[in-house]
């Protein structure tokens, strides 16, 4: 074996590209989402708006999108911390449109005048991505059409 060593030296360095194991992908790993995020309780109207950031990665191409995001909210008198893992299936309408349907769990910790909670809820969310270039989910502009909690949380110490 170690008298081969030169030969397969010289060979890695003159053929470098018959070593590479796999094709190197033009999808990035992953994309990183920022925006708004507008609420309303229909409950009492309050209304409140902060930042939203996620992270979205596709394990299975063409058949799942996990999305880990952190969504903080300032309202009147409250101030709101939603933690979510969505569970996404996308569908290709076209090179440059996207659609994606979606549910996980989310944590919420509320803070409103001066009491502290923790929740557990499922969320459930539809979502739409409008592409400039290759792609739509890479280098376009995402909308959240709509994002549901499901039930009224339960209440974690």
């Amino acid at each position: 074996m170690i008298r081969y060593l030169p030969l397969l030296l010289t060979l890695l360095w003159v053929c470098p590209g018959f070593v590479v194991a796999q094709e190197a992908s033009q999808e990035p790993l992953a994309i990183v989402e920022l925006g708004a995020a507008p609420s309303r309780n229909l409950k009492d109207h309050a209304s409140s708006l902060g930042p939203t950031v996620a992270v979205e990665v596709s394990p299975i191409e063409r058949w799942l999108e996990l999305e880990a995001g952190v969504t903080p909210s300032f309202g009147r008198h409250s101030t709101e911390w939603a933690t979510d893992l969505l569970f996404k299936k996308p569908w290709t309408l076209s090179p440059k449109v996207e659609f994606m349907a979606g549910i996980g769990p989310e944590w919420i910790h509320t803070r409103e005048s001066g009491v502290s909670r923790n929740s557990v809820a499922g969320e459930a969310a539809l979502d739409s991505c409008f592409g400039r270039g290759r792609n739509a989910s890479s280098d376009g502009m995402s909308n959240r059409l709509m994002s549901i909690i499901l039930g009224a949380g339960t209440s974690v110490p």
